[in-house]
């Protein structure tokens, strides 16, 4: 039974179909001394206008790039290669690039946990996500899928909901429910230019 609320973003799962998951990665880029964390699991979008450049996805309307990793960077202090499992707001890189993973595949699916209680009804609705301050010293996002609202399979959200994650210990109707969703408002994938 899942009663506590410890949210840990949004965890890969599997490919949809049947797909191998490689769990691949692409490269994008955080800017030079953006001004907020992005943590392991966080949802990213692009920051616009940026040429290219991911910032933390923050509102329902974003589309997103895919999940958060990890970076690397040229620490300007020592002038050594460091990869982390999150991005220290405000971090520059002494090489002027912060290279940041993704893992971008539209087809992947993830696990996140619900903020409240759901039903499997909730299974084939759009949802949102609210986003938590992340823990600087594990590095992992705490944000959770937004089940207050849901729309449905029509209505405009960031993530689709797949299933209930079938474990033992999981299960529809728990205080705090993990569901197993995949990307619905997919940067890579938009094709409309609003």
């Amino acid at each position: 039974m899942t009663s506590t609320f410890t949210p840990f973003g949004f965890r890969p799962s599997r490919m949809t179909g049947q797909g191998y998951n490689t769990a691949g990665m692409s490269e994008y880029r955080v800017s030079n001394s953006y001004g907020g964390n992005i943590f392991y699991g966080d949802p990213v979008a692009l920051a616009g206008g940026n040429g290219g450049d991911i910032r933390q996805a923050s509102v329902s309307t974003d589309y997103i790039v895919g999940i958060f990793m990890g970076c690397r960077y040229v620490d300007s202090t020592w002038q050594q290669p460091r990869w982390s499992r999150y991005f220290p707001a405000g971090t520059s890189s002494a090489d002027g690039v912060i290279r940041a993973l993704v893992l971008d595949d539209p087809e992947a699916t993830f696990l996140a946990q619900a903020d409240a209680s759901c039903s499997a009804g909730v299974i084939g609705m759009n949802i949102s996500m609210s986003v938590g301050a992340g823990n600087t010293l594990t590095g992992r996002s705490t944000a959770a899928l937004d089940v207050q609202s849901p729309s449905p399979a029509g209505g405009p959200a960031m993530f689709r909901v797949l299933n209930v994650w079938d474990t033992p210990d999981n299960a529809p109707n728990d205080a705090y429910t993990i569901l197993e969703v995949r990307m619905n408002q997919n940067a890579i994938t938009r094709v409309s230019a609003s």
